[in-house]
């Protein structure tokens, strides 16, 4: 195996002990995350926002989604709602009359059972075996025609109850989905749930700040409110440099609003999995958080702020 030569063995050395330049920014110690609803065809659009930078207070409203198409959606369903209501309204009446037939058809073949009954009772000295013959025969008519009436009675109740189940059934689903829509529509104006500075947040593709008017997709975070002492750093690793990376290493920090003061940190997280960063390129890049150890009392460091950061080399 043949040896690298002294002169590059020499640079490579250089390199792996150098200290790697990044650009990280300050982080809130807690954020309430504003993400793009789920809406029908994937994408909305910002119809209202909070100026960026500005503090607001728990229950303010953030963000506001055009609310048109689900609106529209709301009508729709409101009125199939009413219409199906009527509709259950007029097929249970319609039943109804024809349950209250088979109860009057009911009670007609149950005098009419009686009324053959007694003609059968009749001593048979009074009456001819022609007569007898012809009792025999209407009762026996009379009650099969009771045995139909209540047979038809019974499907009648049956056929009721069933068409009250199944309109029920229509009606809630109708409800459950108008529910659904009604939760989305609120969904649609969002409040912060604690006081903090609001920050808006970059196109994923583009990297540039999302506004009102702008068109997102379902599930991206267009905004956020924080809450900082500004006391953490996010900064992104190339993959090349990934290997010089390890919890627990030492930084040097400067804001650049404040370049004539230098920080101190640690790094406190490494993540696992790189991500590609689209508007910095084809490479991905693993995110580390780094603490910041020392603060003057004076120094304001608010969330979104640009921070250099330099990680210190490991060597000896």
């Amino acid at each position: 195996m043949k040896r690298l030569p002294t002169l590059l063995l020499s640079f490579f050395c250089t390199v792996c002990h150098a200290d790697l330049l990044l650009t990280g920014t300050v982080i809130a110690d807690r954020s309430q995350v504003f993400i793009t609803p789920f809406v029908s065809d994937w994408k909305a659009q910002l119809q209202w926002m909070r100026e960026e930078g500005v503090q607001v207070e728990k229950n303010d409203v953030i963000v506001v989604f055009d609310t048109a198409n689900l609106a529209s959606e709301i009508e729709q369903q409101e009125a199939q709602l009413d219409s199906a209501r009527e509709q259950a309204k007029e097929n249970i009446l319609n039943l109804e009359q024809e349950m209250i037939e088979a109860e009057h058809g009911l009670n007609q073949a149950q005098l009419e059972y009686q009324l053959a009954s007694l003609d059968v009772d009749i001593p048979a000295n009074f009456r001819s075996d022609y007569e007898i013959e012809n009792a025999d025969f209407a009762l026996m008519e009379a009650d099969k025609k009771l045995q139909q009436a209540r047979t038809d009675l019974q499907i009648k109740k049956e056929a009721l109850a069933a068409e009250e189940k199944k309109q029920g059934y229509e009606i809630e689903r109708i409800e459950s989905a108008l529910g659904k829509l009604q939760l989305d529509l609120d969904g649609m104006r969002m409040r912060a749930d604690h006081s903090g500075v609001v920050l808006h947040a970059s196109h994923p593709w583009y990297g540039t700040k999302i506004t009102i008017g702008s068109s997102v997709q379902t599930g991206w975070q267009v905004a956020s409110v924080v809450r900082s002492t500004g006391s953490r750093v996010q900064a992104w690793v190339n993959e090349v440099d990934w290997p010089r990376i390890s919890e627990g290493q030492n930084t040097t920090l400067v804001a650049d609003a404040y370049p004539e003061i230098t920080l101190h940190g640690k790094i406190i997280k490494t993540s696992q999995q790189a991500k590609e960063k689209k508007d910095w390129g084809s490479a991905s890049y693993y995110e580390i958080e780094i603490h910041i150890d020392d603060k003057p009392s004076t120094l304001s460091l608010f969330p979104g702020m640009s921070m250099q950061v330099r990680v210190l080399s490991n060597k000896g």
